[in-house]
């Protein structure tokens, strides 16, 4: 039986680094600008429950190598909660496939 080189199957090369399942960016959707530092995400995936703080710059990153069915909650001070369920994380050979969302976030208001 006679193969050719366009039957051949490379090897998947993965990379070591930790990869996101969950990239959340805050914003105040009155005016759009960034309020991640400060806001705080929790992830939760049946019983599990993971927490992260927003640092300038960054996005919240959670879920790491980890796929699954998510609800994602956003919080910061003087905001309403931000909330998102069933968000699901896939994984290909290598890495989970990054989701990536945008909370706006709506300021409390004030009597």
């Amino acid at each position: 039986m006679a193969s050719s080189a366009c039957d051949a199957v490379e090897p998947v090369m993965c990379t070591l680094e930790a990869r996101a399942g969950i990239n959340v960016e805050v914003f105040d959707a009155m005016n759009g600008e960034s309020i991640t530092e400060g806001s705080t995400m929790t992830l939760r995936d049946g019983d599990s429950v993971e927490t992260s703080t927003g640092v300038i710059g960054l996005p919240l990153l959670g879920a790491y190598e980890r796929e699954g069915t998510y609800d994602v909650s956003v919080a910061h001070p003087g905001y309403h909660i931000w909330h998102r369920a069933d968000i699901r994380v896939t994984k290909d050979e290598c890495h989970v496939r990054p989701v990536v969302l945008r909370a706006d976030m709506e300021m409390v208001s004030t009597p």
